[in-house]
């Protein structure tokens, strides 16, 4: 039985088409088995889409990716200086060890 057969109806078959987001020409797909290359969409304009990568986010979506992305990078600096004041807070509960004099 062969690989194509076996995939699921979202993952785009050798030859499957789809408009191009730069020049709204023709995209095929081209699969591993065709080539050597990497398999993604490819636009006789030389616009391509390699499998495998995420498509950038389009105009109206860009927006709100960059207001996550930047809201994740403030939630991580917060958990970050937390964690400095949890450490140094517990460090400054301990007791200091003396060292024994040789």
């Amino acid at each position: 039985m062969a690989n194509s057969n076996r995939r699921a109806a979202a993952v785009p078959r050798e030859g499957d088409t789809r408009q191009c987001p730069f020049c709204r020409g023709v995209m095929f797909f081209q699969g591993p088995e065709w080539s050597d290359a990497q398999p993604g969409w490819f636009c006789t304009c030389g616009y391509r889409i390699l499998a495998g990568q995420p498509a950038k986010p389009s105009i109206a979506q860009r927006p709100r990716a960059l207001s996550e992305r930047r809201a994740d990078a403030f939630r991580k600096s917060m958990k970050g200086r937390a964690r400095a004041e949890r450490l140094l807070k517990n460090s400054q509960r301990l007791p200091r060890r003396r060292r024994a004099k040789t």
